[in-house]
C-alpha cells in the first residue's frame, strides 16, 4: 500500500467517524447541555371558545417528568384566531436552564390565572 492510499484510508475513516458519531448540540457558554436528559414538551389545541369573558383555548399539555393535563388558556383575539383545533406544538430541549425556565413560566401562568387546569 502506498503512502497516498494510506492517507486516503485514514481520511475515509475520519469522515466515517464524523458522520456516524452522535451529535451533541452546543449551547451558549452559560448553559448546561446534557444530551442524555433531553425533555420533550408538546401541546395540542383540543377546543376553542369565545364568549363575553374572552377568548379561550383548551390545550392538552405534555411535559416530560411533569404533571400533565388539560388546561384552559386565556388568549388575545389575535392568538385565538392564529390557532385551530388540532394544531400542535413540540419542542425538545437539552439545556437544563432552559427547561427549568419553561417550568417556572408554566407555573407562573398557573399562579396568575392565565393557565387554568380543566380538572
Amino acid at each position: 500500500m502506498s503512502q497516498q492510499e494510506g492517507a486516503a484510508y485514514i481520511l475515509a475513516l475520519i469522515l466515517l467517524i464524523a458522520f456516524t458519531s452522535p451529535y451533541i448540540p452546543s449551547g451558549p457558554p452559560d448553559s448546561i447541555i446534557n444530551p442524555f436528559t433531553c425533555k420533550k414538551i408538546e401541546g395540542s389545541v383540543v377546543l376553542k371558545e369565545h364568549d363575553d369573558d374572552g377568548h379561550k383555548l383548551y390545550v392538552e399539555l405534555y411535559i416530560e417528568e411533569y404533571d400533565n393535563a388539560g388546561y384552559i388558556v386565556w388568549v388575545s383575539n389575535k392568538t385565538y384566531h392564529a390557532f385551530e383545533v388540532g394544531d400542535t406544538y413540540e419542542q425538545i430541549t437539552c439545556d437544563v436552564f432552559e427547561y427549568e425556565s419553561i417550568i417556572e413560566q408554566f407555573e407562573d401562568l398557573q399562579n396568575i390565572g392565565i393557565l387554568i387546569p380543566t380538572s
